[in-house]
């Protein structure tokens, strides 16, 4: 039965009901230990199992408020980082304007998670070696942003609640998984973020080795988007509008980049997939199966959207090489810059995992970055060979 004080009133136990109610067990946590010390006192006496409650008491109280343990240990002897901040697209602001203060508004910028950490900071070393300090590191989880701003890096980490949280280790470097592609489109959505600001953008990847400052190079081109090429290298004929590479490119501040980096964004979450094959349906045309973009090629090396009539040119693969040409990658005696005069940058794709990519990049000579480096960043300059 059940009592109601007035009609629309829930149901409220009556006190006999209460009464013929069964006891609320126990946790599950404390049935062991409570039944040890049971068995303690039925056996040795009262005098031994209070000593193990008090020490398991005091054991429970030491774990509570013990702190948790540092997984991104702070370096001990390094100052508060100036140029690190997280927010929302005020405190952005205020980082470009730290880091970048000169009237051309260009600033490098890549993003990463935690499992490209050491990644993250042999990009940082090397752009340390060339001196560029015009950059950003986009972090896309907090512990990536603690790790990278104990090091000295410049580091944001935007707050954004409505977007799905990124695991550090949940496979982001394995290509083509639903981390790794959601990843790449989260790069696109914080490159779009500075370019609202009002500031140009030259993206990289972390796997992609500056050999010399590319900058001059880049914007030595009159273009929207002057992109890396992902021919093979033995298939140099190959169409563009299947090979744009959306790791290495610059981006300049213009209502036309705008406006195809917003279509780019939103035909990767259309179709799920990496955003690379979003720029080449979006700004050339067409990607394997996909075809009938807004995007058009022109000759041999340019596209144009024709929407917003944002306009793309590839780089040339002798000077921006892709990880398709084995022989870069090969040991040798020479050092890599006289073996190859002409490189500019060199990306160290087409290989899966992370270890090897960065046996590729320690192959060449430009692994700069380590843990037991006497420098508070963890740089090795200038590079081993």
């Amino acid at each position: 039965m059940c009592h109601r004080p007035t009609y629309n009133a829930p149901c409220v136990p009556t006190a006999e009901e209460m009464d013929r109610r069964p006891a609320r067990p126990l946790p599950r946590v404390l049935r062991r230990p409570l039944a040890l010390v049971a068995r303690l006192v039925a056996r040795d006496g009262l005098y031994v199992a209070l000593s193990l409650g008090l020490l398991l008491v005091a054991s429970l109280v030491l774990y509570a408020l013990s702190p948790p343990p540092l997984l991104y240990p702070p370096l001990a002897d390094r100052a508060p980082n100036l140029n690190a901040a997280s927010g929302t697209t005020p405190h952005l602001e205020g980082l470009l304007q730290r880091v970048s203060p000169n009237a051309s508004r260009l600033v490098v910028a890549v993003a990463v998670n935690y499992a490209f950490r050491n990644l993250a900071l042999n990009f940082v070393c090397n752009l340390h070696r060339l001196r560029i300090p015009n950059y950003i590191v986009l972090a896309m989880d907090r512990p990536v942003y603690r790790y990278l701003s104990a090091r000295g890096a410049n580091v944001f980490f935007y707050e954004d609640t409505h977007r799905r949280r990124l695991l550090a280790d949940a496979g982001g470097d394995r290509f083509g998984s639903s981390a790794f592609v959601e990843t790449s489109r989260r790069k696109s959505l914080l490159v779009l973020k500075v370019l609202r600001l009002g500031y140009s953008v030259i993206f990289s990847d972390v796997d992609v080795v500056w050999i010399r400052d590319p900058i001059p190079h880049l914007v030595a081109h009159p273009f929207d988007f002057v992109m890396q090429s992902d021919r093979n290298h033995n298939d140099r004929d190959a169409a563009l509008n299947y090979n744009l590479n959306s790791g290495f490119y610059l981006a300049r501040a213009s209502s036309r980049s705008v406006m195809a980096l917003r279509a780019i964004v939103k035909y990767s979450e259309a179709i799920r997939r990496s955003e690379q094959k979003a720029f080449n349906y979006v700004l050339c045309g067409a990607f394997k199966d996909h075809h009938a973009g807004p995007g058009t090629r022109v000759g041999a090396q340019e596209c144009t959207y024709r929407k917003g009539g944002a306009t793309v040119i590839a780089l040339p693969l002798d000077d921006f090489p892709n990880g398709s040409n084995d022989a870069i990658w090969l040991n040798r005696s020479t050092p890599f810059v006289s073996a190859y005069p002409s490189v500019v940058a060199v990306h160290a794709n087409y290989v899966e995992g992370m270890a090897n990519k960065v046996d590729r990049i320690k192959r060449i000579g430009f692994w700069l970055h380590s843990e037991v480096s006497a420098r508070p960043d963890g740089c090795l300059l200038p590079p081993q060979r």
